[in-house]
């Protein structure tokens, strides 16, 4: 592949993304931003791993590797909670089985959380959350967020910690906030021809 001017990147690109997110505290401070657009809260104290590779059982079994696995703290509550985000900017998810790789993102991130004799419940939170530059859904909307639930009675509480958020970076409705809608624009193609990252 030719050699592109930074005028032709984005934050899609996986090198633009990983300069911007390894550039010390400027990308601590952008990924704190980004996360509290998505989230609609404050994330503070948090450490940002770039392309961090989590390996399967054995060898016969898949691995991962994260774009950028974040740890921090939820402060809404007034005690400081500790969560795991794993953002995943990319262009070239295939639509058919992302469910299916968000499912696999958070097995293997869950396998490596829970120390041995550690209670359940001290898991922390783990976010998955995928930035795309088209629709997984095709309803439009700019935030998708997937949480487990009761089929039978949707207003029993399930909380299990888990949340996958995808986001659409051209959606329009469900009222995101202007923040998260201004912050997303830095994921859009800079022009219209389809680009595969490198």
């Amino acid at each position: 592949m030719a050699k592109r001017t930074l005028k032709e990147l984005n934050l899609l690109d996986n090198f633009l993304f990983h300069e911007v997110i390894s550039y010390g505290n400027q990308g601590t401070f952008i990924i704190e931003k980004l996360l509290s657009a998505i989230l609609g809260r404050k994330i503070s104290n948090i450490r940002v791993i770039p392309q961090k590779t989590i390996y399967g059982c054995d060898t016969a079994y898949h691995g991962i590797c994260l774009d950028a696995y974040i740890e921090g703290e939820e402060q809404e509550s007034g005690e400081a909670k500790q969560e795991v985000y794993d953002l995943e900017p990319n262009l070239h998810y295939e639509k058919r089985g992302l469910p299916y790789r968000t499912r696999f993102y958070h097995a293997l991130i869950d396998s490596k959380l829970l120390e041995t004799g550690a209670n359940y419940e001290s898991m922390k939170n783990v976010y998955i959350i995928m930035i795309l530059p088209y629709d997984p859904f095709g309803k439009n909307r700019m935030v998708y967020t997937i949480q487990n639930r009761c089929v039978e009675d949707e207003e029993i509480v399930y909380k299990d910690g888990v949340t996958i958020i995808y986001l659409f970076t051209k959606g329009m409705k469900g009222n995101p906030s202007k923040e998260l809608s201004d912050m997303l624009k830095y994921f859009e193609p800079a022009n219209k021809k389809s680009r595969l990252n490198c």
